[in-house]
């Protein structure tokens, strides 16, 4: 039940990817400027990764959602 914090890592890292390629398309698509998009997915990706870790530790602090398989009282 319990995720290492070298999980959460590379969740973090994986979910940015997704984020970069739909941001790239998304602001090159309103601005059409590689160079605008750049500093804005460079800001962007140093952000938003630490705050999705830490969101992602936060969570894992919680037993909220969480089930052992041998609950009496398991899915909602």
């Amino acid at each position: 039940m319990a995720s290492t914090t070298k999980r959460s890592f590379v969740k973090a890292l994986t979910w940015r990817v997704l984020s970069i390629i739909s941001s790239t398309a998304f602001i090159l698509a309103v601005t059409g400027s590689v160079q605008f998009a750049g500093y804005m997915l460079a800001f962007d990706c140093t952000v938003m990764t630490g705050l999705y870790f830490i969101h992602e530790r936060l969570w894992k602090r919680t037993r909220w959602g969480k089930y052992e398989d041998n609950d009496v009282d398991t899915k909602d």
